[in-house]
């Protein structure tokens, strides 16, 4: 198939992932995904472990940034900077691919980046920062048996063992968290499918990136959530107020999140994408 038929009108979800690859085209129009040299193993498993760790600290700094400022306008906020900084990074890349075909790339991962946020922040509006974090960060055992049910890689013994030693983690945190008299609150339950939403949306990148640019991708990825964050706002929010961006929030809460959580770590990911 054709790199050029994602752009015809009305292109589905699943015409869009089941692209064959044209590695030729896609170099000679400048828009296939540029893999990265390879980095020793050490280097990528530093990587991994300093994303884990911001995304974990960041769930304290969003938790805060909540507390004052509407979740839709959080992550409006945050994707704009966002935004402008992979641009001002990948500008070269973005103007050399054309919009009619990375838009609907970029719209999928988007609409579940969207999605994932929205459910994992209005989960941790209603349990504590570290349940959130670890319930969410189940995504982690959740990606090889989502990329089973889209790429048919079947998962590997390592990747069952890690399912089941992550089950009996979410239920040692649950018993020993939970104040309702319940093994999971609903706000657990919310936490996951934020998980779970994250799931889908790496999955869905780690399968894109093998046809186009990541960096172009993340930059459409983000702008097109963005936008939907920014018309929620309007829609559903209070407008914006001059005090949530005091110095604690904007330049610390909001700061550690737009460079830490999102750009440092996301670049890393997308680095380390096979």
């Amino acid at each position: 198939m054709d790199v050029a038929n994602v752009t015809s009108t009305g292109t589905s979800l699943g015409s869009a992932i089941s692209i064959e690859p044209q590695h030729k085209a896609a170099n000679d129009n400048n828009v296939g995904t540029t893999n990265p040299s390879r980095i020793p193993t050490w280097t990528g498993r530093l990587m991994l472990l300093i994303t884990a760790a911001g995304w974990g600290c960041g769930y304290s700094y969003a938790h805060r940034v909540l507390e004052v400022v509407p979740l839709q306008w959080m992550m409006a906020i945050r994707l704009i900077f966002g935004t402008v900084v992979i641009g001002i990074i990948a500008w070269k890349r973005i103007l050399r691919t054309p919009l009619s075909i990375i838009f609907i790339p970029g719209l999928i991962l988007a609409v579940t980046y969207w999605a994932a946020f929205m459910v994992q922040m209005t989960g941790l509006h209603m349990t504590a920062p570290g349940r959130n974090a670890f319930l969410t960060a189940t995504y982690c055992v959740l990606v090889p048996f989502l990329m089973w049910a889209f790429a048919h890689r079947r998962p590997t013994r390592i990747n069952l063992i890690a399912a089941g030693l992550c089950l009996i983690g979410v239920a040692f945190v649950s018993m020993s968290g939970s104040t309702s008299g319940s093994l999971f609150t609903f706000g657990d339950l919310v936490s996951f499918g934020g998980g779970a939403l994250f799931g889908v949306n790496i999955a869905l990148t780690g399968i894109l990136a093998k046809k186009f640019d990541a960096l172009t991708l993340t930059f459409y990825e983000f702008a097109i959530s963005d936008v939907m964050f920014i018309i929620g706002g309007l829609l559903f929010s209070p407008t914006p107020q001059a005090s949530w961006f005091s110095r604690a929030i904007l330049c610390l809460s909001i700061g550690y999140l737009v460079v830490v959580s999102t750009l440092i770590a996301r670049y890393f990911k997308i680095w380390l994408l096979p």
